[in-house]
């Protein structure tokens, strides 16, 4: 089928109104009364067939369109007149309510320090970041952007985000805007993260630096809608600086030594500024326009920044092996301090201390067994005739005890 340009259908839709016209005006100079009430009543339907209602609830916005094609010119809501409605001029509502979403959980990487090599490694973190969006159609102050609706209906609509909370009719499988949107915060902070120069230095500083993070994921969205500075690593240290109170490191301090007082004050202003912004999209009072989405940001927060759950628990195990290890050492300790304490209270060996201490404990036990035998009287007589037979024979007369006298002794 023959496509038109739109020059052959704005010179058919002049031809259709022409005759028309001079139809109504052949009627009118045959009869006057049936002209004037032919031309009413074309005129009413005509005005019936093109008026619309743009919903005012929820709130939208109509792009309009001549011959089916879009053009750079909207109509807010409320009744509007679209001449020769679908036929000749048409819209493409668009709407324009606010929109509070939360993205799945950006999983990112921080370096871990370490004075080994050994040691060193990465810990995984989890941000929870929540945003308030809405397609741009005007400046913020009040001018229309019929071109920021054409970018954003360009990029897909709103879209869907896998994980997130549906928020709107747009069909799942359709990423839109905010899987853009998803894909710029989930990079830059995975880039911020595992950063040795502009990122954290570890997970303890990560979790404390949600301002700092909505600044550089701000940024990463805005891009040159921002300030711009030819060095961002040096950007974030001066940021730190001026509202963390941490040092630049030496070779950083150097390179802010060498800066000239006009570039150093326009880096500082851009401190300022950018810290100025993320407060207000923060608070969600924020207006900051993303062009090529077509997409306004009124706020843009953090809520947290936690150990991943693998971490935590790699945490909880070195924490529990470090308590373990200082339990070990303060029982040694005591325990050398008391088997010391005995042996010289006693005056006994160490080996003896030991095992007393070890009693003391609990650790080991002493018994003592008695046990008695019960022997018969025979048994006992052919015992003793068994060691008289053993005895000895020549034994001194000390040892044969007191003897009867006889002759040869007698006194």
């Amino acid at each position: 089928m023959k496509q038109f340009s739109r020059k052959q259908k704005e010179f058919i839709l002049f031809l259709f109104i022409f005759v028309i016209v001079a139809g109504i005006s052949a009627i009118a100079f045959w009869n006057p009364f049936l002209g004037a009430a032919l031309a009413l009543s074309t005129g009413i339907g005509i005005f019936l067939q093109g008026l619309r209602k743009i919903p005012a609830d929820p709130p939208h916005i109509a792009l309009v369109t001549l011959f089916g094609e879009r053009i750079p010119k909207l109509k807010r809501e409320g009744w509007r007149f679209f001449l020769f409605f679908d036929f000749v001029y048409g819209h493409i509502l668009v709407p324009v309510s606010a929109i509070d979403f939360d993205l799945p959980l950006q999983k990112f990487y921080v370096p871990v320090k370490g004075k080994k090599k050994s040691d060193q490694g990465v810990a995984g973190l989890e941000a929870g970041i929540s945003l308030t969006v809405l397609p741009a159609f005007e400046e913020q102050n009040g001018r229309d952007r019929p071109d920021l609706v054409i970018n954003f209906l360009n990029m897909g609509g709103m879209g869907f985000v896998k994980g997130m909370k549906k928020i709107s009719s747009e069909d799942e499988t359709t990423r839109g805007v905010l899987g853009i949107l998803f894909d710029i915060v989930q990079t830059r902070l995975r880039e911020w993260g595992i950063s040795r120069g502009e990122g954290p230095q570890d997970y303890l500083e990560a979790m404390g630096a949600h301002g700092e993070a909505t600044t550089v994921l701000l940024k990463a969205i805005l891009d040159k809608s921002l300030d711009v500075v030819q060095n961002e690593e040096l950007f974030s240290h001066v940021y730190r600086m001026r509202f963390s109170g941490k040092k630049l490191p030496k070779a950083l301090g150097n390179a802010w030594n060498a800066l000239s007082v006009e570039e150093r004050e326009k880096i500082s202003s851009a401190v300022e500024r950018r810290h100025e912004a993320m407060l207000s999209v923060r608070a969600g009072t924020g207006y900051f326009i993303k062009e090529d989405l077509g997409l306004v940001i009124t706020r843009l927060n953090i809520k947290t920044i936690l150990p991943s759950g693998d971490y935590i628990q790699a945490i909880d195990a070195l924490q529990r092996e470090k308590l373990e290890a200082q339990a070990e050492a303060y029982e040694a300790d005591a325990f050398g301090k008391r088997v010391l304490e005995i042996a010289d209270k006693l005056q006994i060996p160490i080996a003896e201390a030991i095992e007393r201490f070890q009693v003391e404990r609990k650790k080991i036990t002493h018994s003592i067994e008695e046990k008695k035998y019960n022997i018969p009287p025979d048994t006992r007589k052919l015992v003793r005739g068994v060691a008289r037979l053993f005895a000895p024979r020549n034994q001194s007369p000390q040892s044969q005890g007191p003897q009867l006298p006889t002759k040869g002794n007698q006194p």
